[in-house]
């Protein structure tokens, strides 16, 4: 059975482009160069492809966090907050 987003069920695929991709995992992870599934792709896996965009996505808030004078201000913020908290939570440190 296939579920929508919220859970609820929907109709099974009907033609192959519906399929999900294939499950194939590398066998290395790390390994770019020699992936199976990067292979059978004849492109970047699922799994390196999610992995790059994960990372490009760090790139980005880290850029912001480091660029944009409103978000060093938010960061400080809630820095300063956490750290308030902690000392409440654990008196003596």
């Amino acid at each position: 059975m296939f579920l929508d987003e919220r859970g609820k069920p929907v109709a099974a695929p009907q033609t192959t482009s519906e399929l999900p991709a294939p499950e194939t995992a590398p066998y290395d992870p790390m390994d770019w160069e020699d992936c199976p599934a990067c292979a059978e792709a004849q492109d970047q896996c699922r799994y390196h492809r999610g992995f790059a965009a994960g990372m490009e996505y760090q790139r980005d808030l880290i850029i912001t966090v480091l660029t944009d004078h409103a978000a060093i201000d938010q960061l400080q913020q809630r820095h300063g907050e956490l750290k308030t908290k902690a000392a409440h939570a654990h008196p003596g440190r």
